[in-house]
Order: C-alpha cells, then structure tokens, then sequence
C-alpha cells in the first residue's frame, strides 16, 4: 500500500508528467489522479481521468497504461521518489492544521491498527520503499489480468 501511495503521486499528481501532459500542454483532461485508499482488506489502485472530449478516450487510456507499465519496465529515480517522500510527509503534518482534522485524521488510521501508532508506521513503510520496491509492486499489480477499465459517458455538466 505505501509503494502504490507513492507511486499514485509519482505517475498521476500535479507534478508528474502525465499531468503536464495531459492537463497542461495537450488539455485532454480537466482532471486526472490515482489512488490506493487504506484499508485493512485489499482495494483497488484506481487512476481517473475526466476527459474534455470523448474523442481523445483511446489515447488517455493509452497514456495511463504506458505511464504505468513505466513503473514495471524503468527504475524512479531515487532523488524523485525521495522528494514525493518528503512532499507526502510535509503536506500530511499540514493538514493536521485544527482539531477537526486532527480527529478526523487519527480516527482513520486508528480503525486500521486500533492504534494512531500507525501513523508512524505508514511513514516508516514510506523511507523504507526504494526504485526496486516501486518497481517490484508495479510489476505485480500492474499487470492485464485482472484489470478493469470503466468509462462512464453521457454525463450532463453542472
């Protein structure tokens, strides 16, 4: 879960280069992220995108799957994944900015371990995971079998 965190900021946040991509210079997609939430049980690594046109679907699709199949096939650098690191760990503490949150944030990782220790634990699995961590977990998981690809269309805009 902690290598599918990372790798969900590395292939897929603002700073990746997909986004730039797709959201940036071709403008494709008005929004594109991935994720991988906690949970006790297995879940799934999803990747979003919203498309501007229903016309550019194949090639988006075509750029997620490459972008993740680039996980499997090409190490991160490791000066990279040691910054997405640092962001994940820096932008967590400044989220804990009100009591709200507070609670809230330790509520969630409390209901996985019964222990807000986990915390603390997420964030070692984190300076544990290195390229050949990365690439080892893309290798597994992201793989055809067993993968499910959904586009929903015909959605009115708000």
């Amino acid at each position: 879960m902690a290598a599918l965190d990372l790798i969900s900021y590395l292939g897929f946040s603002e700073s990746s280069e997909l986004y730039r991509k797709l959201v940036i210079q071709e403008q494709k997609v008005d929004m594109l992220r991935a994720s991988c939430p906690d949970h006790v049980d297995p879940n799934l690594f999803t990747v979003m995108a919203r498309l501007k046109k229903a016309g550019d679907l194949d090639a988006v699709r075509d750029d997620v799957l490459e972008t993740l199949a680039g996980f499997r096939t090409n190490p991160v650098a490791a000066e990279r994944l040691d910054q997405v690191k640092r962001r994940l760990r820096y932008s967590f503490a400044l989220g804990l900015n009100n009591s709200e949150a507070i609670a809230g944030t330790v509520a969630q990782y409390v209901a996985l371990r019964r222990t807000p220790e986990t915390i603390n634990r997420l964030f070692e699995m984190y300076d544990r995971i290195t390229p050949e961590v990365i690439q080892r977990v893309a290798r597994k998981y992201f793989v055809e079998e067993g993968r499910t690809i959904a586009t929903l269309s015909g959605g009115k805009a708000q």
